[in-house]
């Protein structure tokens, strides 16, 4: 992304400032150029059928995921509730994804249950700096599956002949297909955890061939 749209949505070009972008070990692709891999990506999305406002809201969120990543939380009431220590990463994601800081500060930092049968009374908990962590965590989780499902919708959308839907009572539907060559499955409903775990298995693959073949020949 150019640099001043980094700027204006609040994000440093190094991935060492974002919690969500940091390994165990700390390892540097030297085959990876981030600016041929963002144009590439870029490009996808327009020959997909997506309007350049559409692919920037997709990073806009992927940038305030980021932000929610950073977002450090301190104990208050003797560890039994807490705050958090820097509102300006809540206030930068709550921005990107059009929603009130406070009320997304109020979701990391507390839980709210129904009481009662009849009446019912909504009764607001508040979470240790732990359990806060963990709803920071599972929440950026969530938006990122959501944001991965609707892209694949889009895109399936997109890519409909609508010229041979009305000439054919069952018409073939262009989609998206990801094949394991080693061994494959059927879903119905491909998550991205799922996507990840074959793409990791192809990646393997490959090195395993590279290796026993290519640098034994």
């Amino acid at each position: 992304v150019d640099r001043q749209v980094l700027q204006s949505w609040n994000i440093l070009p190094e991935t060492k400032h974002y919690r969500f972008l940091q390994t165990a070990d700390e390892f540097e692709a030297v085959d990876l150029e981030d600016q041929k891999t963002f144009n590439e990506t870029y490009t996808g999305f327009l020959k997909v059928g997506f309007t350049h406002d559409e692919t920037m809201n997709y990073m806009r969120v992927v940038a305030a995921i980021l932000q929610l990543g950073n977002v450090v939380f301190t104990s208050t009431r003797d560890g039994e509730a807490c705050d958090i220590k820097n509102r300006e990463y809540v206030n930068f994601a709550a921005e990107k994804l059009g929603i009130n800081a406070q009320v997304l500060s109020s979701a990391m930092c507390s839980r709210s249950i129904e009481s009662g049968k009849g009446r019912k009374s909504i009764i607001s908990i508040h979470l240790s700096a732990q359990k806060a962590q963990e709803t920071r965590d599972t929440l950026a989780r969530f938006i990122y599956d959501k944001l991965f499902h609707d892209i694949i919708d889009n895109i399936n959308t997109k890519n409909k002949d609508e010229s041979v839907a009305s000439a054919s009572r069952n018409p073939p539907r262009k989609h998206i297909g990801l094949l394991d060559i080693f061994g494959f499955e059927i879903f119905v409903d491909n998550s991205f955890e799922q996507l990840c775990i074959n793409y990791c298995n192809e990646m393997l693959q490959y090195h395993f061939n590279f290796v026993i073949f290519t640098s034994e020949k």
